[in-house]
């Protein structure tokens, strides 16, 4: 197999130009470096150029692009790199924020027909309306979400995983309504022996399993919130098998 090319880019340890010479596989990048580059002229065409062959892309530290994109121009530069970027398989975002919460910009045009296709989306410390957003400008096939809050809805995907979610209110029915193959809950607080037992609760009234033919994985409980989780899947099992 050939040798992946891997590169890391910060705010303290920036380059002079990308290596366009060899394929580029996996890109770590902090959020405003990437734009700052993408946008000026002396990187520019070496990022873009690289970007061409990467398939696991990583911006980090978003918050601080937040007043960038007041700019509707420097959104959709951002968005739109992404959306060319052909071989890409997974992105990681971290610290996505937006200038207004209170204000959500438009979708970037480059959006505007269709949101951008991806194989697996990683989002970490991203919180309401923020969140919301980046759920229209993706399509993901595979979702992680660690360490988000204020999860309002979730979109269609095949397979969810929740890492350190946080209790907060309307959540239950927020994942009460999601449909898709697979869902791994770890290490999550908001199931505790409480959510459980609400879960078994909605089975018990409607007399069916929630998340029929889905595959449910949890991982990081202790002893009382999986003793629930037991008694949970056994009648969820009993109930799929009427």
């Amino acid at each position: 197999m050939p040798c992946q090319s891997r590169l890391k880019v910060t705010r303290h340890a920036r380059i002079l130009e990308y290596p366009v010479y060899r394929a580029l596989t996996h890109l770590a990048i902090d959020g405003i470096v990437f734009i700052e580059d993408l946008v000026g002229p002396s990187r520019g065409v070496s990022l873009r150029t690289a970007l061409t062959g990467v398939r696991y892309l990583t911006l980090n530290q978003l918050t601080v692009c937040a007043f960038t994109f007041r700019d509707a121009r420097v959104l959709d530069i951002f968005f739109q790199s992404i959306r060319s970027m052909s071989k890409l398989k997974r992105i990681t975002l971290g610290h996505f924020a937006l200038p207004d919460p209170n204000h959500p910009p438009r979708l970037p045009a480059c959006l505007a027909n269709s949101p951008i296709p991806i194989k697996a989306l990683n989002i970490h410390h991203t919180h309401g309306e923020a969140l919301s957003f980046l759920f229209e400008c993706f399509e993901p096939e595979n979702l992680l979400l660690e360490s988000c809050w204020f999860i309002r809805h979730l979109p269609d995907c095949d397979e969810l995983t929740l890492s350190r979610i946080q209790t907060f209110d309307k959540f239950f029915n927020v994942l009460l309504g999601w449909d898709g193959r697979k869902l791994t809950i770890d290490s999550c607080p908001f199931l505790d022996e409480m959510f459980v037992k609400r879960l078994r609760g909605v089975m018990i009234d409607a007399e069916k399993a929630v998340w029929p033919g889905v595959n449910i994985f949890f991982h990081g409980y202790g002893y009382e919130v999986w003793r629930r989780i037991e008694e949970f899947q056994d009648l969820r099992w009993r109930l799929e098998m009427q």
